[in-house]
This record gives structure tokens, C-alpha cells and sequence, in this order.
């Protein structure tokens, strides 16, 4: 997936997946359609668990990506700083 980042996430701000999710004629999936499209995907293990509308979660095992960052505000992930005296 193109948007994700090093750690397999995909951020999406609010209501943009459902915009990259129009159809041809550029109608947009309402709120549940997605969440049922996301739903789908995680049964068939295209994605984690732990994903939802605002951020999207490969399998590592699918995903290795060596660019981007290693955050996601969605998730709360965030490399930890060391001390450093």
C-alpha cells in the first residue's frame, strides 16, 4: 500500500479514505460502507485487527518498506527517546 509508512501504517485524516474509495463515477462509500470494506479485510487478513478508517494496518509479514516514518498520532506509536546524559 503506497501510503504506509516503515511500520506497515497508513494514516488517513478524517473522511479521506472514503474519498480514495469513490467508485468510477465519483461517488463516495458512506461511514459503514467502509467500515464494512475494513471489516472484510481484516477477516481475510489483509489488514490488522487494530485498523480502522483512520489508519490502516498491513501485516508485517505482507509489508516491508523502507521509507517514511516509524510514528502513527492514530495509534499512539512513537520511537522512544533515550537518555542521554
Amino acid at each position: 500500500m503506497g501510503w504506509a509508512n516503515q511500520i506497515g501504517h497508513a494514516e488517513f485524516p478524517p473522511g479521506e479514505l472514503n474519498k480514495i474509495l469513490a467508485d468510477k463515477d465519483g461517488r463516495v462509500p458512506s461511514h459503514n460502507a467502509v467500515n464494512n470494506h475494513i471489516r472484510k479485510a481484516k477477516g481475510w487478513g489483509f489488514i490488522e485487527m487494530e485498523s480502522n478508517r483512520r489508519c490502516l494496518v498491513l501485516p508485517m509479514y505482507h509489508f516491508q518498506k523502507g521509507i517514511g516514518d516509524r510514528t502513527c498520532d492514530e495509534h499512539g506509536v512513537r520511537p522512544y527517546k533515550r537518555f542521554r546524559p
